[in-house]
C-alpha cells in the first residue's frame, strides 16, 4: 500500500473541492492533493505510474 502518494479526489464541484482542500489543510496532510473532474479521471490514471495514498470518488445515482 502506497504512504506517500497523493489523495486524488473525483469531485466536479468547486464548492465542495473547496471544502475538501480547507479540512484537509486544518487536518495538516502533507500529501499531494489532486482533484480529478469524470473527464480528466481517465486520462490522468491511465497517464500515471503514481500510486495514490487514497482515492475518494462521490457515487451519485439519479432519483
Amino acid at each position: 500500500m502506497a504512504k506517500n502518494g497523493p489523495l486524488l479526489i473525483l469531485e466536479d464541484d468547486e464548492d465542495d473541492r473547496e471544502i475538501y482542500q480547507n479540512v484537509l489543510n486544518e487536518m495538516g496532510m502533507r500529501n499531494e492533493i489532486i482533484f480529478l473532474t469524470p473527464e480528466m479521471q481517465c486520462c490522468y490514471l491511465q497517464q500515471t505510474t503514481e500510486r495514490p495514498l487514497v482515492i475518494i470518488a462521490i457515487l451519485m445515482y439519479p432519483g
